[in-house]
């Protein structure tokens, strides 16, 4: 199904320019996959939801407000400056075997995802993909790039919703608008989210950050309410916990050099960096094996975070 979605929204162009791809919302995909299976088949919208976080997280796509998905911008990715005779293709899928061709890789596996150019060069490599618009990544340079926790300034809090979400009558009996709440004693990340009640955020200082049943995150200011993208909740949920020092604790098997992160949703930039840098483990969703010379990276990146390796 991931690699269905990938080429779904790699072939969904804006109409005005086809260099630039579109963003479906969660319903229009829906639509479009049940376009493509068997009618007999059932499609599972929380697995479709599963599978799109997860998309997120390698990489492939990204998120946006309004449930709205969109193929992310190609990207070349090296682990190292010294070390290109490899590098991993992610994002749009239009441009990979043009890619391939560009760097002179092998003519014959143009939907190969390992990219092999010619020359080894760094500076060789990255002026050829930029003529065509794609980016050149490398790990051990993007770290200190990373956006630090914070909560939403006036930036990305433009526009207030028009209607109190607290007053909408359209919510079934069985779904509630969740707030999330950071406390020490919550060290699951999803367990932080609890059912909102509006007066006693406005009367006892709670957090602002809620999210409705739909799926949306709001950012509450005063009595306003303001839509956030994903990222932007998710980078706040990190600063919320920091300032309450209730720092979320992840799970590192150090012996095994083994990361459970499930039920985690980690910020975009570091879901795609982290996975660029490790593995799957089989049989163990969301688990990521990390190399010995990649671990310290990858505590730099959680410590970034505010988090504590358990």
């Amino acid at each position: 199904m991931k690699n269905t979605i990938i080429l779904l929204l790699s072939q969904h162009r804006q109409s005005t320019n086809s260099s630039l791809p579109l963003a479906l919302t969660l319903s229009q995909i829906i639509s479009l996959l049940k376009s493509k299976i068997a009618p007999d088949r059932n499609l599972n919208t929380e697995t479709l939801r599963q599978d799109l976080n997860e998309l997120e997280a390698m990489g492939e796509i990204l998120a946006g407000d309004r449930n709205q998905y969109c193929i992310a911008p190609p990207t070349l990715i090296a682990l190292d400056k010294d070390n290109l005779t490899s590098l991993l293709f992610t994002g749009d899928r239009t441009y990979l075997a043009l890619v391939h061709q560009t760097l002179e890789s092998d003519p014959t596996d143009l939907d190969n995802l390992r990219v092999r150019p010619k020359k080894q060069s760094l500076s060789w490599i990255r002026s050829h993909v930029e003529q065509i618009g794609v980016r050149l990544w490398t790990v051990a340079d993007s770290l200190a790039n990373l956006p630090i926790p914070q909560k939403p300034d006036q930036v990305f809090l433009r526009s207030p919703l028009t209607r109190n979400p607290f007053e909408n009558d359209n919510w079934r009996t069985d779904q509630n608008i969740q707030q999330y709440i950071p406390r020490p004693n919550l060290s699951q990340q999803t367990a932080r989210w609890q059912p909102a009640n509006y007066a006693q955020i406005l009367t006892q200082n709670l957090s602002p950050l809620i999210q409705l049943p739909t799926g949306e995150y709001i950012w509450m200011d005063g009595t306003e309410f303001y839509e956030i993208e994903p990222d932007v909740a998710i980078l706040a949920m990190f600063a919320l916990d920091i300032e309450a020092n209730a720092n979320l604790k992840i799970i590192w098997d150090e012996p095994q050099g083994r990361l459970n992160l499930q039920g985690i949703n980690l910020p975009s930039d570091y879901a795609r960096w982290l996975w660029r840098i490790s593995e799957p483990v089989d049989d163990m969703y969301r688990t990521r094996y990390f190399e010995p010379l990649k671990r310290p990276l990858m505590k730099k990146a959680f410590n970034k975070l505010g988090c504590e390796l358990v």
